[in-house]
């Protein structure tokens, strides 16, 4: 058959299989080795020249590398760090220890037992990542947990490259050469990482002045295969300097470039490498041997699942209800175990039994994995109905519970912050309701104003009253934890304000832009504290202090840039212990609205204004002839139980 039919054929079995995959809703990434075995020489025989796809596939394998590394975050890294270093580290080592234990026990020599329990280890960064950007789920907790192990198995991508090229030769290499090699892989890995950043990111900026797509996609081409010569040329393997110009390129502003420019050909040549895949599997293997397949890929897929489940009960801060679905995602193979696979296949590494078996088993998780993926929520909301009366009770109990409650405060949360807020928020006679995952800590005191559940679920915020709470605290200090519940109850309740207490201040942006009113720093409060402290040790005085903390919070916290008070005021005011502030919105209809300052009758009441912001637009002074309107913000100080009288006036 001459190259051009074949490419047609080719083509309409793709075609023909990808609207059965969609259909199924499958993953594409499985349409390419399915064609493969269907024109291989073990079904269909149309291929006759190999050694063309292999040599593309070559380069396909390389753009798969780079976009691994390109996905690979060293900032996601280090937010989910925990995530990582631990869910990942025992995840791959205790799963690696069984399998090579277990190959072992079968007189699996130990080069090949390592290989294997690398492979096993390996899960789809391809087929989850797409699933939980797909179901909005990349923010959840359970997401996180799935992004954080995958990022450690793209870490380990970097030691098992480098020993690549030794467990492919025929002869073991001796300690010297090992840890001469060892020692200049590390070099030249430190070298690119330290010292690449510059002048990629010199060659980026002065490219995309240019404003040559051209350009820009030949320059990506030239960075990937450069990198790529590089680490083959101080023979290590060519696949770990395409990984690491990914890295490098992940860290600078120009990745989502990066990303759109290489899709097209970097899909093109990651579909050739799955099609020879699929021409190196043989069906007459498969159909002799479907039995053993299916068996030992089941049991390996119930292990990973055990492995997962297991380490997430074991942990105290991976206990989650959702840790059995992350569990059950992370039991498939992984497209890397199809890279090491591909490169130990000249070197007769694995014998042609092995290589078929693994082959199939890889392919076939992938295929079972995303078949789970698919039928999750189905198996989700059948258990959802099972468990139907008790969810149903507990729901109208709270809607009941709190149905009269209004203009409330809804605090997630019930550890040590949020046990203070709830203690000081009750001596002003504020109703409250608790949404807390643990009730352990839950005392009879608490017991009433309690909700037992997941604060971002909708089901526990309905019954919390949320759309007729006036204020939102998130007190958990989970970043994922916080993103979710603030995305839930922004659809619920646009209007409520949400204030949210985090650890670090790096992340007030990232809360703030997903709808949080105020984000408070522990760590941030905490440094304020021991400078205000500092400055009181060291003779100042309180109120000049208190103005000093004021000025650097307003650079952080917007609700202190609408209070605009000058200096003196300050001092005068923190230097009175007993004088107090009151702030007040002014609301539509309100009877201050079209009067002027003579109507609010200060001096009657013994309070002064100190600060009047006006349309966004600060004004410390206002006059007798200044109008109040709707949504002018007022601060006003005196003695506490003048502004409590002063206050009912307001409202009336």
């Amino acid at each position: 058959m001459d190259k051009y039919s074949l490419l047609v054929i080719t083509l309409i079995f793709l075609l023909t299989a990808f609207h059965v995959f969609s259909y199924l809703k499958l993953p594409g990434l499985l349409v390419y080795p399915l064609v493969g075995v269907i024109i291989g020489p073990s079904c269909l025989s149309l291929v006759q020249d190999v050694n063309l796809i292999y040599s593309l596939a070559d380069f396909g394998v390389i753009f798969l590398m780079f976009a691994i590394g390109l996905e690979f975050s060293l900032s996601k890294l280090l937010i989910i760090k925990k995530y990582v270093f631990i869910l990942g580290f025992f995840q791959v080592a205790i799963t690696i220890a069984i399998v090579f234990s277990i190959s072992f026990i079968f007189n699996v020599d130990y080069s090949r037992s390592i290989v294997l329990s690398i492979i096993v280890a390996i899960s789809s960064t391809a087929i989850l990542g797409k699933y939980l950007q797909d179901s909005s789920e990349l923010n959840t907790d359970s997401g996180q947990k799935i992004i954080g192990i995958l990022l450690f198995q793209d870490l380990i991508v970097v030691p098992v490259l480098i020993f690549l090229p030794y467990l492919s030769g025929n002869e073991i290499p001796d300690t010297y050469s090992l840890v001469k090699n060892l020692f200049l892989s590390i070099t030249i890995i430190t070298l690119i990482l330290n010292f690449g950043h510059r002048p990629l990111t010199y060659l980026f900026k002065s490219t995309s002045k240019k404003k040559s797509s051209e350009l820009f996609s030949v320059l990506v081409l030239t960075i990937t295969l450069g990198f790529s010569w590089l680490t083959g040329y101080f023979n290590l393997s060519h696949l770990l300097g395409a990984f690491l110009a990914g890295v490098l390129i992940s860290e600078t502003k120009f990745k989502e470039g990066v990303l759109k420019d290489i899709k097209p050909f970097k899909d093109l040549l990651m579909g050739v490498f799955f099609l020879s895949i699929g021409l190196q599997v043989d069906i007459g293997f498969v159909y002799d041997n479907y039995l053993h397949i299916i068996l030992v890929t089941t049991i390996l897929m119930f292990l990973k699942f055990l492995i997962m489940f297991v380490i997430f009960r074991v942990i105290p801060f991976a206990k989650n209800k959702s840790n059995f679905k992350a569990s059950i995602l992370l039991c498939g193979g992984g497209e890397f175990g199809l890279v090491i696979i591909n490169y130990l296949v000249d070197s007769k590494f694995f014998s042609n039994y092995q290589l078929d078996f693994v082959i199939a088993s890889i392919l076939l998780s992938m295929v079972l994995n995303s078949l789970i993926i698919e039928k999750f929520n189905l198996l989700t909301n059948l258990l959802n109905k099972l468990n139907f009366n008790k969810k149903s009770l507990d729901l109208y109990q709270n809607l009941a519970k709190f149905s009269e409650f209004k203009d409330h405060v809804i605090v997630c949360g019930f550890g040590r912050t949020g046990k203070i807020l709830y203690e000081n928020l009750k001596k002003k006679n504020f109703e409250i309701v608790l949404v807390e995952k643990s009730d352990k800590n839950i005392n009879s005191n608490v017991k009433n104003n309690f909700i037992h559940g997941d604060a971002s679920e909708i089901i526990n915020l309905n019954s919390a009253g949320i759309s007729r709470a006036k204020l939102l605290v998130i007190t958990i200090q989970n970043l994922f934890e916080s993103k979710s519940i603030i995305m839930s109850v922004r659809n619920l309740n646009p209007k409520i304000r949400i204030l949210a207490v985090i650890k670090d201040e790096i992340f007030y942006d990232e809360l703030k832009n997903l709808g949080a009113t105020e984000v408070i720093s522990t760590n941030l409060e905490f440094d304020l504290m021991l400078v205000s402290q500092s400055l009181l040790l060291l003779n100042n005085s309180l109120g000049s202090v208190m103005t000093y903390m004021d000025r650097i919070k307003s650079k952080r916290y917007e609700l202190f840039k609408g209070i605009d008070i000058d200096d003196q005021t300050k001092i005068e005011f923190y230097n009175e212990i007993n004088t107090k502030l009151l702030s007040f919105e002014v609301k539509q209809n309100n009877k201050i609205i079209g009067n002027n300052l003579k109507f609010l009758t200060l001096d009657k009441f013994k309070v002064k204004l100190i600060s009047h912001q006006k349309f966004g637009k600060r004004n410390t002074l206002p006059d007798a002839n200044t109008i109040f309107e709707q949504n002018d913000f007022l601060v006003f100080s005196g003695m506490e139980d003048d502004l409590v009288i002063f206050e009912k006036f307001l409202n009336q």
